[in-house]
């Protein structure tokens, strides 16, 4: 058993709320210290377009251990997908890339909360987005872009 059980950290930040697990982000933590992995801890995040790239950034996010993670995409997975996508299979043509994603994903790190949508930017309601703290964009069409854009610097 690690001397540095998520328990202890919890203490060390002063808060109930975050749970770190050393054990398995210890690395992480020694690189960024207790209170960068404090704040990631408490973060959520919201990545809309999971090509390659994008599946790529979700990866790396989970692992960092933010408390919650979105997951947003229209397009439906292809073969071409397959060939970029790391966490598509054959089974998952047809399928929408969030949500055949998401299962994966959240495997990677059980202290992440991992959520999948199909919304689309340019003419849903943004509203939503108010309840995270980062905001990617990846392959977006312009349309869409605009729209978020404007939504995340408003006031």
């Amino acid at each position: 058993q690690s001397t540095w059980g998520p328990f202890s950290l919890m203490a060390a930040a002063g808060s109930a709320d975050v749970h770190i697990d050393l054990d398995r982000q210890s690395r992480t933590f020694y690189v960024l210290g207790m209170e960068a992995m404090v704040n990631m801890a408490r973060t959520s995040i919201f990545l809309s377009g999971l090509s390659g790239l994008g599946i790529e950034i979700a990866k790396n996010v989970v692992l960092t251990g933010v408390r919650a993670f979105a997951l947003n995409d229209t397009a439906l997975a292809t073969q071409a997908d397959l060939g970029t996508q790391f966490f598509l299979r054959e089974s998952d043509i047809g399928v929408n890339r969030a949500a055949a994603s998401m299962p994966r994903l959240a495997e990677l790190n059980p202290s992440v909360s991992v959520t999948a949508s199909a919304l689309d930017l340019a003419t849903c309601d943004l509203e939503f987005l108010a309840g995270f703290q980062c905001v990617v964009l990846v392959e977006a069409a312009p349309a869409a872009l605009v729209r978020v854009n404007e939504f995340c610097y408003a006031d």
